[in-house]
Parts: structure tokens; C-alpha cells; sequence
């Protein structure tokens, strides 16, 4: 079991001996001012009412019955109306970086699917020729979906009306049964898409391949997957051609590079950064960006579940924002040659992390950029 879901059933149990009803919810989640802790929860203010007590009297009465060493938390506190604030055990913590080093490329793959079928297909007629950007998006975001059941442990098949080399151009590897006019599978589950709206800014063109060709295929998957596949969408040439910061694919890639680089600069390997102190890594620049790492299982998860490759993206996004704060703070304390190795294991643990998320997007993971 994993921390956060003992701390769920330590404050069900906890509530419960208050007097609220089994099988009661309880919603933990990670603190939007990462300066709170490393998990919230508004358990108290959901069943203050159900109790006939104040939410900030049942948080305290709550915690009276927790044993935060059993559930793996060094404190916890009150605060606003109600809220409970946790901050993980430095060793609880360092076992969830430990567990991204250790299973690397695993990383974030689940076995919820059971192996079970499911096919994914594209609704109505079939994509025009050439093809137009409309069904490209369509066709991207199919097959971000069907990498994401198959991280999630189903056994997901494409039914794409489509030329495989047609495909190949968006970053879509198809075999011999995976392009078809009709989805089969009976007793499988079925995902069917639909297109939606898609303008171009900056350029004049509606076919997909002269896109591919100005922004290239990496821009072209993720600007199509950033935005809920039933949304419209505006795709932006000059922003996604862009090498900068409001880029946010340049800014994803980016990360994954500099985390590379710090490794190269340190002549560290994978298997230098498997045992170190990783305890030690409590400064604030550090805690953040660990914890979203160690989220990265849950994100995959629940964005398998909804079917939705965008949270995925934003994800990412949030991540490689957390990674570039972490190495500007680093380097402006020493270079890289001397840092030392729990720094290069969470260095090591972004890059995993990084790569495993733009890999379930179909992208590539640059080491130098």
C-alpha cells in the first residue's frame, strides 16, 4: 500500500471512531502552495456537519487518532477552516525516488487494463486526401489514447481508415490488422473519436503534412494534444516553431536536456545514481518537484481512465517547469562537478519521468537540445 493510501485509511478509520458512516471518501490531494505539505484534506470539513461539530474541532479530533509514525508522516497540522496538512517522513519520501530509478523505463506503467481488449477507432467517414489537419488531430489523438490504455495494462487495437505511410508521418506506427475500414473485437471495449475544430495561426496551409513539414512531428503531437481531443483547438505555426520558454514543447524537451547535461557534465550513469542519501534532498527548490515525480503513476492512471492524453501534457508541462527552477537554483549554489549524488539521482528521476511521459505522447526525448 502505498503512503497516501494509508494516510486515506488511517483518517477513514480515525472518522469513523468520531461517529462518521463507513465507506466514508476521503480525498487527499497535493496542496497548490507546496509550502502546506506534501498532502491536504478536507476529510474533516466533508463530515463536520454529520458530527454536529465545528470542521477545525473534528480536524483536531482526527488527529488525536492518528499515529502518524504508522502511516509514514513526520507532522501534520491544521489549517483554514478545517484543512489537514501532512508532511511525509524524509525517508518515505526518498522511497518513492528510489522506486523511479529502480524500475526506469517502467516507470508509470500499470496493470489496471488486465490485458483486457478494447478498440479504438475514428468516427465517420473516412479522412480526405490529402490529409487535412482536422484528421490528423483526430488520428494523434487515437493513438496518444491507445499508447495510454497500453501503459495502463489493456490490450488496445487501432482501427484507422488510413495508408500506413500516411501515419507514419504523424508519428503513428501501425502493423497489418491495425489499419481497417471497421472495428472488430467483439466483447471488447470500443472508443470511438470524433473531429472537432482546428484553426491554423501563422500559416496558410489545411493539410497535415505541410504542417509536419513547418513545425515538425514532435510540435505537431503535442500542440494537437495539449487541449482535450473534443475541444477545439487553435494551433499556433509560430509559437510551436518557436525556441523559447512560452513554448511549452521546447520547455518539456528542454528539461529532459538539462537534466541530461548535468549528468554528462558529472560523468554520472544510471547505476552511480542508485544508492545514494536520498533523504538528504529536503531543500524547498527539491520537495516539489520530487513529489511531482512521484505523481507521475497516479496522473498516468486516472488519464488512462478519463482517456484523456492532455492531462498528460500538462502534466509534463508542470514538471518541467518544477525541473528548470530545481536547476537554476543548483547551479547558482556550484557547478555540476560538484554537486553531489542524491542531486544527480533526482536529476536521474526527472529525465525518467520526463522521457516515460513524452514517450505515451508518441514524442521524442532530446538528451541535447
Amino acid at each position: 500500500m502505498s503512503t497516501p493510501d494509508r494516510i486515506r485509511s488511517a483518517l477513514a478509520l480515525a472518522a469513523q471512531a468520531l461517529g462518521a458512516p463507513e465507506g466514508l471518501d476521503v480525498l487527499l490531494t497535493r496542496p497548490r502552495d507546496r509550502s502546506f505539505g506534501d498532502w491536504t484534506t478536507n476529510v474533516a470539513m466533508t463530515c463536520a456537519r454529520s458530527l454536529g461539530r465545528p470542521p477545525r474541532d473534528v480536524a483536531a479530533r482526527i488527529l488525536d487518532g492518528l499515529r502518524l509514525d504508522d502511516v509514514g508522516v513526520a507532522s501534520a497540522e491544521i489549517a483554514g477552516n478545517g484543512f489537514i496538512n501532512f508532511r511525509l517522513e524524509p525517508e518515505r519520501v526518498a522511497a518513492g525516488l528510489a522506486c523511479i530509478l529502480e524500475r526506469d523505463e517502467r516507470y508509470g506503467r500499470d496493470g489496471s487494463g488486465a490485458g483486457r481488449g478494447v478498440a479504438v477507432s475514428i468516427a465517420g467517414p473516412a479522412p480526405r486526401v490529402p490529409l487535412d489537419v482536422r484528421d490528423a488531430r483526430a488520428l494523434v489523438s487515437a493513438d496518444a489514447i491507445v499508447s495510454l490504455l497500453a501503459w495502463t495494462g489493456w490490450a488496445p487495437s487501432r482501427r484507422f481508415v488510413r495508408q500506413g505511410g500516411e501515419l507514419a508521418s504523424l508519428g503513428i506506427a501501425v502493423g497489418p490488422d491495425d489499419v481497417g475500414d471497421s472495428v472488430d473485437g467483439t466483447g471488447c471495449r470500443r472508443v470511438e473519436l470524433r473531429r472537432r475544430a482546428l484553426t491554423v495561426v501563422g500559416a496558410d496551409t489545411c493539410s497535415a503534412e505541410r504542417l509536419v513539414g513547418q513545425v515538425g512531428r514532435d510540435a505537431v503531437r503535442f500542440f494537437f494534444l495539449q487541449r482535450r481531443a473534443d475541444a477545439p483547438l487553435a494551433f499556433d505555426v509560430p509559437l510551436a516553431r518557436a525556441a523559447r520558454d512560452e513554448n511549452p514543447l521546447y520547455r518539456i524537451q528542454l528539461a529532459h536536456a538539462r537534466m541530461s547535461g548535468m549528468l554528462r557534465m558529472a560523468g554520472a550513469d544510471a547505476a552511480a545514481c542508485r544508492h545514494p542519501e536520498l533523504a538528504t534532498l529536503t531543500e524547498p527548490m527539491e520537495r516539489p518537484l520530487i513529489a511531482a515525480l512521484v505523481d507521475f503513476p497516479r496522473v498516468v492512471v486516472r488519464a488512462g481512465e478519463a482517456l484523456a492524453p492532455h492531462r498528460i501534457a500538462r502534466y509534463l508541462l508542470d514538471t518541467a517547469t518544477l525541473a528548470h527552477a530545481w536547476h537554476d537554483t543548483r547551479l547558482r549554489l556550484g557547478d555540476a562537478g560538484t554537486l553531489g549524488a542524491p542531486s544527480f539521482a533526482l536529476a536521474r528521476a526527472t529525465q525518467i519521468v520526463l522521457r516515460n511521459g513524452l514517450t505515451i505522447l508518441g514524442i521524442s526525448a532530446p538528451d541535447r537540445m
